[in-house]
């Protein structure tokens, strides 16, 4: 006992370690899971903890990858450093070097053509040329594959052509240019004003370009999001957050004068919570926190949702007031109810979580579809009429149809379309438009049955992408309830005394008449 006790002296957990190499925890949990830096044990609550012998080798790694080195380079490289491979060792660095002038040759060549751009924008010629519109968007594409690489993402497979992808969509259409500059405008102010803001809401966190400039919080790749959904999407847009405190300070400081179409701007009452908690505690890291440690999954194993986000709908909640959709408010949700279904569930899953949280909803139906859900546990649901390759894109969701993305793959493995063709399709089917032009191709290749399924199931399914963000609220309210229950709950009661308001509310526009709720300019 007194051996291990010593011993434990020289573990340091996953925040400690990642504090003394610089490396973040989400890529420490990465590069574990590619064999790069394991953790030297597991605890009983299933932390990861790391030796202080290991603090030179994570430094290593973080130098190795600040020099541009891959990953698969960089294992490598420790292999070869660790047996004296000398000649290993000289041919990796110079053939880095190598990269190296030519993206330096690249860039000069790039610099002098951008700054032709610059000089004939500055003359008063403010539509470009086909070339320097081209120039533009390659430069957009090279500077977000560098920012990717130099950040941890949990499938980098095929990022580049991923990129390439969302940048040709962003090329053809001037109104996404002009969201992506005011998007650039939003996040500058909030960094210079210190203002909090939530991870960008919708479609947006689908999107890698959206990600790789920090407008966007969540790695797509990490949730199977299909990452051309965004900008491939009828009429792209991004609900982002802020401080509800920061609004009128926002709106004061004058960088718009009117929003560009798609991006709205809400007031949120949970930052504000967030903010105060972490001015009496410190900075909380909850990146440290995996998805499926104790901290994040505890409120729902015990079936206690109570101030936890999204699956705690006060009374007062915006969510039963005139703006909200007629089935929200003809039913308050059965908490307890609710309660008892999570107990009896056994909770053992982040993404299960994200899953309950999209079906939950006072529509009879939808409920229906909840307990189903949590009943498939060790039985997943299958559809007969679908082929194994289409079950196999609803394997995660138990076999149910829950997300659209899931809906447009088990739509592809059909049809072999684009995303653009299968995303029009989608639509078509909720009516919206009112054609669609590849109709008998659509029911050559798809059978009857299944074309069925699919229309009963196009009304159902929801979009992951949004869902994925809301998981970004759920996660830090369920991990504030764990670890300071009583200091989370004063700060919620105090703020709604303060403001009026409901702390769980979000921002939103009414698709029936285009009212906004909580939106920071009205």
């Amino acid at each position: 006992q007194a051996r291990i006790g010593g011993e434990m002296k020289n573990w340091l957990t996953i925040g400690q370690f990642s504090k003394e190499t610089g490396l973040t925890p989400r890529a420490l949990r990465i590069y574990e899971e590619l064999g790069l830096l394991r953790s030297h044990v597991r605890g009983e609550n299933g932390y990861r903890y790391f030796l202080k012998d290991q603090i030179s080798r994570g430094k290593k790694i973080r130098e190795l990858k600040e020099l541009g080195f891959s990953l698969e380079e960089i294992a490598r490289f420790l292999e070869a450093d660790a047996n004296f491979d000398r000649e290993t060792l000289v041919r990796l660095v110079r053939a880095q070097i190598e990269r190296v002038e030519e993206e330096t040759e690249r860039l000069n060549t790039r610099r002098r053509e951008l700054e032709e751009i610059l000089a004939s924008l500055r003359d008063g010629h403010k539509t470009l040329t086909e070339k320097q519109r081209r120039l533009l968007m390659e430069s957009l594409l090279n500077e977000s594959i560098r920012e990717l690489k130099a950040r941890p993402l949990k499938e980098p497979k095929n990022i580049e052509s991923r990129l390439k992808e969302e940048v040709n969509c962003l090329s053809r259409n001037g109104q996404q240019l002009e969201l992506l500059k005011a998007l650039e405008k939003v996040l500058q102010l909030t960094r210079e004003r210190n203002i909090l803001t939530g991870p960008g809401r919708a479609s947006a966190p689908a999107s890698l370009l959206l990600f790789a400039k920090g407008y966007s919080k969540v790695d797509p790749t990490a949730w199977g999001l299909m990452t051309e959904l965004f900008f491939l999407s009828h009429s792209p847009y991004v609900w982002l957050d802020v401080e509800y405190s920061k609004a009128q300070e926002f709106k004061e400081a004058g960088a718009f004068s009117e929003l560009p179409q798609g991006l709205e701007i809400f007031k949120c009452p949970f930052l504000d919570i967030l903010k105060e908690i972490e001015t009496k505690v410190g900075p909380i890291d909850f990146d440290v926190f995996s998805d499926q440690s104790d901290a994040v999954l505890q409120p729902f194993k015990k079936g206690d949702v109570s101030y936890v986000f999204m699956l705690d709908y006060p009374k007062d909640s915006a969510l039963y007031s005139p703006l909200a959709p007629e089935y929200a408010r003809s039913k308050w949700f059965d908490t307890e109810k609710f309660s008892e279904i999570l107990r009896s569930a056994e909770i053992d899953s982040f993404s299960d979580i994200v899953a309950i949280a999209t079906l939950y909803s006072p529509e009879e139906e939808r409920l229906q579809r909840l307990e189903e859900y949590l009943a498939a546990k060790e039985r997943p649901y299958v559809h007969e009429c679908l082929s194994p390759q289409a079950r196999a894109h609803l394997a995660a969701t138990r076999g149910f149809f829950i997300y659209r993305e899931d809906f447009l793959r088990v739509v592809q493995s059909y049809t072999g379309w684009p995303l653009e063709v299968t995303n029009e399709l989608y639509r078509f089917l909720n009516g919206a438009p009112n054609s669609f032009n590849r109709l008998s191709e659509y029911e050559e290749k798809v059978p009857a049955d299944v074309r069925g399924l699919l229309v009963k199931e196009a009304k159902f399914v929801f979009l992951k992408s949004h869902m994925v963000a809301m998981s970004w609220f759920i996660k830090r309210s369920a991990v504030l309830k764990s670890l300071h229950p009583q200091l989370y709950i004063d700060a919620i009661h105090a703020w709604e005394d303060r403001n009026g308001y409901c702390w769980s509310d979000l921002g939103y526009v009414h698709a029936g008449n285009g009212k906004r709720y909580l939106s920071v300019f009205d």
